[in-house]
């Protein structure tokens, strides 16, 4: 997105710091308890449209981006990731895309790096580029986050222009967090409040999308009321439930249908 002044970056960083040292938690048990080290990364799906293409935003008189070429919001986001990604979509704006496994969630287009890396850090580039033409790209992540020591976390999200973050715990229970429209990299969006959890695996699932300029997405936590705001390691992302959890829950579920077999007999 495009920006014209840095000033209150620091001043709104601290704000969101320090919004969390009072909050009552929110408790949200693992879909899959138990400890969980040395992930393989997060899957994603990237897309990338050109200049000229025009998403639902575009048509709607009442947006603010009528009119307005490009991802805007996310339901550009949703019309561009449902594309065809063959000739049709080449022929309906589709640029390029990217599917595959990253390490982590932390990346940025050229511009952002040039603007915004002084306050934030430079981040890799996102592997949809494959020439300087780094706008209007929208990107799915989704995976399993292994949760090592229990206790209150808080996650929060940096973003340009906008997402939705959904993480899902044990009985379908989940938190979510959202900006829609264009927004630049002033802040880093947290939970209100901190979260409580457990040991364990979550699902979760990260839209994101940026309409030109500078652009960034990344999934950062705080392991500490007051703490800084770091990258979630590597080795915190799992692309699917572990093999032997897998075959855990099996065998979970095969003890129980034999002990239910052996009810009935009796």
């Amino acid at each position: 997105m495009k920006i014209k002044s840095l000033g209150a970056c620091v001043l709104v960083v601290m704000s969101c710091f320090s919004s969390w040292v009072y909050a009552v938690p929110i408790a949200l048990d693992p879909i899959l308890p138990g400890v969980f080290n040395n992930g393989n990364g997060v899957n994603s799906d990237w897309v990338q449209v050109n200049r000229n293409w025009k998403g639902l935003s575009y048509y709607d008189a009442s947006s603010p981006y009528f009119n307005t070429n490009g991802i805007n919001e996310l339901r550009d986001y949703n019309a561009a990731m449902t594309m065809d990604r063959g000739p049709l979509g080449v022929t309906q704006g589709l640029y390029n895309t990217w599917t595959g496994t990253v390490a982590n969630i932390n990346f940025a287009d050229q511009v952002f790096n040039n603007v915004w890396g002084s306050v934030w850090g430079d981040r890799p580039l996102a592997p949809v580029f494959t020439d300087n033409y780094q706008d209007n790209f929208a990107v799915r992540f989704t995976g399993y986050l292994a949760i090592p020591v229990a206790g209150e976390y808080n996650l929060g999200v940096l973003f340009d222009d906008g997402f939705r973050f959904e993480l899902m715990g044990d009985g379908g229970a989940s938190v979510v967090l959202s900006k829609d429209g264009l927004n630049p990299p002033w802040d880093i969006m947290s939970f209100a409040d901190p979260l409580l959890l457990g040991v364990g695996l979550y699902a979760f699932s990260l839209d994101s999308y940026e309409h030109w300029e500078a652009g960034v997405i990344s999934l950062l936590w705080q392991t500490a009321s007051g703490a800084d705001w770091s990258v979630i390691p590597d080795d915190r992302f799992f692309t699917q439930i572990p093999e032997p959890a897998t075959w855990g829950i099996l065998l979970i579920g095969f003890v129980a249908m034999a002990a239910a077999q052996r009810k009935k007999k009796r």
